[in-house]
């Protein structure tokens, strides 16, 4: 046996006693128990990034050798049409809340759910790939809760892209498609929303990014080319536009439509034309582009110049007439599924659409200064200053109102939205929710559990 050093950034070191046949994340597991703090990966000397499975003799590690350690920091995980909430532990391991039946409860996966690496949430489950690339699936089996089917497919797994059906639908269905590091995509949850792909199963391969609406996948392939299915025929069907996707390099959606960035920086629109579909409208204008948002049925674009370009449903959001003036400097946008808000360079928000869906937030205006962190559930925003505090408008019960939580709103370094609910994390590692219970605003069973603190049975 002989020591490995394992090494932070920060320059705090220990040693690991190793033989050549010992596993890398055995190595990892020991540094974190000893540093006591979250180890994501570990890399070597030249960079490379290790494997969990790789061993001491096989990398070419030896007496004296050293590794440099990432550190994991705890991170929250919901998504706008979600009905809970899940937090990634500094040590890797995962809790959830909200809805017991549509991924709140994550009590059966519980003994997979270890040195988790990346969480992901659709409208009604939940996946997690862990840091040897598999992955893990809980809750509505509907929604691709259940991965069963594909999992033996479902290896060095490095990103994961969730589909939803509209809110308004009666039945909750949901879908997954999983990027695997050799390009390779597997699907799995309702064939509606894009859970099979066998169609198209031979062109997705060299992928390297994935989005969804509704009811379809578009996958984005290396060479540019963009490969779409699922059973909404609008967003499938790229006929009209394909000899204009080429040079894709982003990609993004709302619940109708796609939008595509080109290398040349300008967009590409195709699905439901109502509904962001077509950008024909402000087509001219939509050049300079390198980031688009979407709410339920229209885009936003920010150019390079720190302006924004919206188009789609002009009541549901693409009408920024009233404040176009104020968009200026935007570095970042979201949504709620009809009002827009923008962050712009100077700390300050700016919101359009709907009024009662948050586009209205001359209320708490005046609070909104110093913004580092926006977010958006259904109806409702959250903003978090720099100062750790959170300031919430919109529609009240469901997370707009936050009134009986703000005395615990404090020291927050990150927050998060559910379909109706948000969550923060505070500095001492406390989660505090609010909004709807059964869509995550009630995390009581966590109790006063620190986030951010390592535990054994999590090593």
């Amino acid at each position: 046996m002989f020591q490995i050093a394992v090494t932070l950034l920060s320059g705090q070191t220990t040693s690991v006693g190793v033989q050549g046949e010992t596993r890398m994340d055995y190595i990892k597991r020991e540094a974190q128990r000893n540093l006591k703090i979250g180890l994501y990966a570990l890399v070597d000397s030249s960079g490379t990034l290790l494997k969990p499975w790789n061993r001491v003799k096989k990398v070419g590690l030896q007496e004296g050798s050293s590794v440099t350690a990432v550190v994991r920091t705890a991170q929250l995980i919901g998504d706008r049409g979600a009905r809970g909430f899940a937090v990634l532990r500094a040590d890797g391991g995962v809790v959830s809340w909200g809805h017991p039946s549509f991924g709140g409860d994550c009590l059966r996966a519980q003994p997979q759910l270890k040195d988790v690496a990346k969480v992901f949430a659709n409208c009604g489950a939940f996946a997690a790939i862990r840091c040897d690339g598999t992955v893990v699936t809980w809750g509505n089996p509907n929604c691709g809760g259940n991965c069963r089917k594909v999992q033996a497919q479902l290896q060095d797994v490095k990103d994961i892209c969730p589909g939803n059906v509209p809110p308004y639908r009666a039945i909750i269905e949901g879908a997954f498609a999983a990027i695997r590091n050799d390009g390779h995509v597997v699907t799995w949850g309702s064939p509606g929303c894009g859970g099979d792909s066998s169609m198209v199963q031979e062109e997705l391969h060299s992928i390297i990014e994935v989005r969804a609406t509704c009811g379809a996948f578009a996958a984005l392939r290396a060479d540019g080319k963009v490969i779409a299915w699922g059973e909404d025929s609008e967003a499938t069907d790229l006929k009209a536009v394909e000899g204009e996707l080429c040079s894709v390099e982003r990609l993004f959606s709302n619940l109708r439509s796609f939008a595509a960035i080109r290398t040349d920086r300008r967009v590409v629109t195709w699905g439901c034309d109502i509904a962001g579909g077509n950008s024909s409208e402000v087509q001219e204008e939509l050049h300079d582009v390198y980031d688009i948002a979407a709410v339920d049925l229209a885009f936003a674009a920010i150019k390079t110049d720190g302006s924004v370009v919206t188009w789609g449903n002009r009541k549901l959001g693409s009408n920024n007439a009233a404040v176009r003036s104020e968009l200026y400097d935007v570095q970042q946008v979201c949504g709620t599924a009809s009002s827009f808000a923008a962050l712009r360079a100077d700390g300050r928000v700016v919101t359009w659409g709907q009024p009662g869906a948050g586009g209205d937030s001359s209320c708490v205006q005046d609070q909104l200064h110093e913004i580092c962190q926006v977010v958006a559930a259904e109806s409702a925003f959250a903003a978090l200053r720099s100062d750790g505090k959170v300031i919430t408008w919109g529609r009240m019960d469901i997370g707009g109102d936050s009134s009986t939580v703000q005395p615990e709103l404090r020291d927050v370094v990150t927050i998060c939205s559910s379909r109706h609910a948000f969550s923060a994390i505070r500095a001492d590692g406390r989660v505090i929710s609010w909004g709807r219970a059964d869509q995550g605003g009630d995390n009581s069973k966590l109790g006063a559990v620190d986030v951010f603190a390592i535990r054994e049975r999590s090593l």
